[in-house]
């Protein structure tokens, strides 16, 4: 049997406000926590229509924002 409990998970070596910063001033958050192909369709549609950049920047506010291998970031 298989547990996973998420406060039990690696923490990422990206850092928690580097990512907030990249994500209010540059919005190139994605691609620093290794979500390229996201990060490409984040540019493409304009930042989800404006949408998914205030989406991001709260998940990054609330420590729900993860990296591409789901980690949390390291504060």
């Amino acid at each position: 049997m298989s547990y996973n409990d998420s406060n039990n998970k690696e923490i990422s070596d990206r850092s928690w406000i580097v990512t907030l910063l990249l994500a209010i001033f540059l919005p190139v958050h994605r691609f620093y926590v290794g979500k390229i192909g996201t990060g490409i369709l984040y540019w493409l549609t304009a930042w989800g229509f404006g949408i998914w950049y205030i989406v991001d920047i709260v998940l990054i506010l609330l420590d729900a924002f993860t990296d591409n291998q789901g980690r949390k970031l390291r504060k």
